[in-house]
């Protein structure tokens, strides 16, 4: 009997203490029966391989839905038509490849995860941007997002980097190789779309997408940045040995037709990361063994990094078109922002998506024409990080960044480039390189949620592909099948499953309130009934009564209702038409209170709030109080504006001119006129120094500030300074750049002083500038009679009666002068009233177009169009 076979007794042998003697085990002779039948345990584990297979077809399936569709996602029923549907498309289906993932591991009753210290850096990020959301300013903006910055929210991100871990833990090689196949296939169909409509060629009957620029990435930059990424993935599938020649040939015209649009594009950071990228597949083409060097690849890859280069340098568009440009926050000023911010808010900052509110609280001093933009993002992506969560989220960022780098070098110079590493190897390279010319993006530009989610998804394939070649394949953790272990997993799965359909449903809810929003959108822009916009807005608030700028909307809308009603009935108001308005007013004020208590530190919920008391001064007892302390306490968050300073000017001229009013009737009472020698009290002119005090403050942050110069002209008159006041709207003029209406007012002003010559003159250039200028006209008639040309008079007074048909008043003058007597025959009694008539509808006008962004309009919190500063600045 040999070894083995001696072993094999000695196992079925029972050796009794104190006794030689071998004893056979009874037990062990016994035939034992299965515990399942040999057709139920084939037909059990057919069963679950069946299962098996299908959860892991759900899996890739969610994968490869969000490569081919995530991009083209496009829906206009919701504020932000590209990121939210984006968003929830992310939500959707991470939700059901995580739990088809689970649900594998469950029926396996084995918990399995893949082991790779680059889990650590992602874990990092996750937990700080998590903390700097959860203590955000604004939490409901940084975990759920805001209108057009959605990537920047805790649920975006948490989506992401469940998509790497779905990713890491599910996909093959040749899963990763249909998705590089997907990822350019459906790039191609989205760039091809782009190029169609930047040559007008509009194949989709949709009249909003009759835009040279629309696609359905984002801005024009941002389809850029997409065809560089594009471009790369095809350069790197060149690197595949045994690729056919026409396949080859396919994949080389499709990276020229990528490289072609963001030549066209031209934005420089765009050529900087691809030079970057290309630098890294030279140098890894560089090292591989000579059997597996192919000279034409290594050309092809030279040849379109001295394109790069060479295009860097030149700095102009392939074609010229012409177009509104994109331009954002330069480098400086966001800089600037960040290191303020930080030395403010250091350990995680105001809150991902929060930008805005440090842009405004040190808002930069020379800003130009842009000093009223409200920035959402910074010059770049990283620097809008910086300023939002802070050193934590800054270091927790570099560490990922930087252990990536370590990562994508170290696989590349690991790899054993034998036959059977040699198929994988391009993946590794392909997305590799795809992932670093999105990081050096992220340092000079940047993402939105597209895009970013490449960056993600490209992190993943790589390490994925770095994992395999290096046969890094280790578990972090292995459960084995245990009836402890199925309890754990039953808990976790109901878990899981419970806290994603709490996700989704509360995500959906938030869905339908912005669906709701929009509606009320499209019903303002359609001048649809006011009852109608606020019964869409009350619906939006039911469903998302965290978010702000509903309720700022709502209280608009309410007061608009005030003012309807009050404007309806002006003459006849009735007790149920007063108790209407009180109502209306009080739910205005109430709307934008909510507005101020769930956002303290947006200073458009003050101002808002601030409008309301300001159309009410003389009405509601403390309004005018009330108002400039609500404009007080939105320049503690914004101390830079110099709007707010002027509106608080404003509201001092209003308060002065309803004290006048009141004084004047209280006069009336006792005598029929005033008194030539008649001195505004110092109590009501106090209001007047006050308006020029903060009108001082305007200026002094931005001289050349139209409105606050204006509302000087008008204090001058109110102080009876006409010379003054000509002296200033001369100043307002050169100012304005020959907008009508202010030499309009320069040649009002002249009319008064009894300056004819000069009053016509500026009326005649102000209906130069402005053909349909009626006020100017009225004016300049007056004057061609006085004159006694009443032939050119009267053809002004035509003029006017085709722009308004029902002013009688038109009538009575027309009649006038063609009976050949002065033109206010009859109505010169009047002429005052009509002059102040003009006076208020030009001030109304003013208001109106100070006003129009902030009346049922959405506040962006970073919209791709911002167009600010310069396109120098911006490259």
């Amino acid at each position: 009997m040999n070894d083995s076979q001696n072993r094999l007794v000695s196992r079925k042998l029972k050796v009794e203490d104190g006794d030689q003697k071998p004893v056979f085990n009874q037990d062990l002779i016994k035939k034992k029966k299965p515990l399942l039948k040999p057709t139920q345990t084939k037909k059990k584990s057919n069963n679950e391989d069946l299962l098996l297979k299908i959860l892991n077809n759900i899996i890739f399936f969610a994968i490869f839905s969000y490569v081919v569709f995530l991009p083209a996602v496009y829906i206009p029923i919701v504020p932000s038509p590209l990121n939210l549907n984006k968003q929830a498309f992310l939500i959707f289906f991470v939700s059901i490849g995580f739990l088809a993932w689970f649900g594998k591991m469950f029926i396996k009753n084995q918990l399995v995860i893949k082991k790779d210290f680059i889990l650590v850096p992602i874990a990092i990020f996750l937990i700080v941007f998590g903390l700097s959301a959860w203590f955000s300013q604004y939490p409901e903006v940084s975990i759920w997002g805001a209108f057009e910055n959605e990537h920047w929210s805790f649920i975006t991100v948490l989506a992401l980097v469940m998509i790497f871990i779905l990713v890491f833990n599910n996909l093959s090689k040749s899963g990763i190789v249909k998705i590089l196949a997907s990822i350019i296939a459906s790039g191609f169909i989205i760039c091809f779309f782009a190029v169609l409509q930047y040559f007008e060629i509009y194949i989709l009957p949709i009249q909003a997408f009759k835009n040279p620029f629309f696609n359905t990435i984002g801005s024009f930059y941002f389809l850029g940045i997409y065809s560089g990424f594009l471009f790369l993935l095809c350069l790197g599938s060149l690197i595949k040995e045994k690729t056919s020649i026409i396949l080859k040939i396919l994949l080389f015209g499709l990276a020229l037709f990528f490289f072609f649009i963001l030549t066209v594009v031209n934005l420089k950071i765009i050529y900087v990361a691809l030079i970057f990228a290309l630098a890294l597949f030279c140098g890894s083409l560089s090292i591989r063994p000579k059997k597996n060097k192919n000279g034409g690849i290594q050309l092809i890859m030279m040849f379109f990094l001295i394109l790069g280069v060479l295009f860097l340098i030149r700095n102009k568009p392939l074609m010229v078109k012409n177009s509104l440009v994109e331009i954002h926050l330069n480098a400086s000023n966001s800089v600037s922002v960040a290191l303020k911010s930080l030395s403010r808010d250091s350990l995680l900052g105001v809150g991902p998506g929060n930008y805005v509110y440090q842009y405004r609280l040190f808002r930069p001093e020379i800003m130009g024409d842009f000093w009223q933009n409200d920035f959402e993002k910074a010059y770049s992506y990283f620097f809008t990080l910086v300023s939002t969560t802070g050193v934590l989220g800054s270091l927790a960022f570099l560490f990922l960044i930087i252990y990536g780098l370590y990562y994508l070098f170290k696989r590349i110079t690991q790899v054993n480039l034998n036959k059977k590493a040699e198929s994988g190897f391009f993946l590794l390279l392909t997305f590799g390189g795809g992932w670093l010319y999105y990081m050096v993006i992220m340092f000079g530009f940047n993402l939105n949620i597209t895009l970013l989610f490449f960056f993600w998804l490209s992190l993943s394939l790589f390490v994925t592909s770095g994992s395999m070649l290096t046969n890094n394949n280790k578990d972090l953790i292995t459960s084995e099948s245990s009836p402890k272990t199925s309890l754990v997993f039953s808990f976790l799965f109901v878990l899981v499953l419970i806290s994603f359909i709490s996700l989704n449903y509360t995500f959906i809810q938030k869905y339908a309130s912005a669906y709701y929003f929009q509606k009320a959108l499209n019903k303002q822009a359609e001048n649809q009934p006011l009852q109608e916009i606020g019964d869409q807005l009350n619906k939006a608030i039911s469903l998302n009564a965290n978010k702000d700028i509903y309720y700022n909307q709502m209280s608009r809308v309410l007061f608009a209702l005030a003012n309807q009603r009050a404007s309806e009935n002006q003459e006849n108001l009735t007790v149920e038409d007063s108790d209407y308005i009180s109502q209306m007013i009080k739910g205005a004020l109430d709307y934008s209170q909510a507005s101020v208590t769930l956002n303290s530190n947006n200073s458009k919920n003050f101002q808002n709030q601030a409008h309301i008391y300001e159309g009410v001064i003389g009405v509601l007892e403390g309004a005018h109080e009330k108002a400039i302390d609500l404009y007080e306490q939105a320049l503690k968050i914004d101390p830079k504006n110099p709007y707010l300073y002027y509106e608080i000017a404003n509201i001092e001229v209003i308060k002065f001119d309803v004290l006048m009013s009141e004084k004047i009737i209280e006069l009336e009472k006792t005598q029929k006129n005033l008194p030539q020698d008649f001195q505004i009290p110092e109590d009501i002119k106090k209001h007047l120094y006050s308006a020029k005090t903060n009108i001082e403050k305007a200026l002094a942050i931005k001289r050349d500030f139209l409105e606050p110069n204006l509302l000087l002209t008008e204090i001058y008159e109110r102080e009876g300074e006409i010379n003054k006041a000509i002296d200033q709207a001369q100043k307002n003029k050169e100012i304005s750049k020959n907008q009508p209406r202010v030499i309009f007012r320069l040649g009002l002003l002249y009319y008064k002083n009894n300056q004819i010559n000069e009053a016509k003159q500026e009326f005649e250039q102000a209906i130069k500038i402005d053909p349909d200028y009626a006020n100017a006209r009225y004016f300049l008639g007056l004057i061609l009679d006085q004159l006694g040309n009443k032939e050119m008079a009267k053809e002004h007074f035509i003029k006017i009666k085709e722009l308004n048909h029902e002013n009688k008043d038109i009538d009575k003058i027309l009649q006038n002068l063609n009976q050949g007597k002065e033109a206010l025959a009859g109505i010169q009694k009047n002429e005052e009233k009509i002059n102040q008539g003009i006076e208020q509808n030009d001030q109304q006008e003013d208001n109106m177009i100070k006003k129009q962004d902030d009346q049922l309009q959405i506040e962006k919190n970073d919209q791709d169009e911002d167009f600010t500063e310069n396109q120098n600045q911006n490259d």
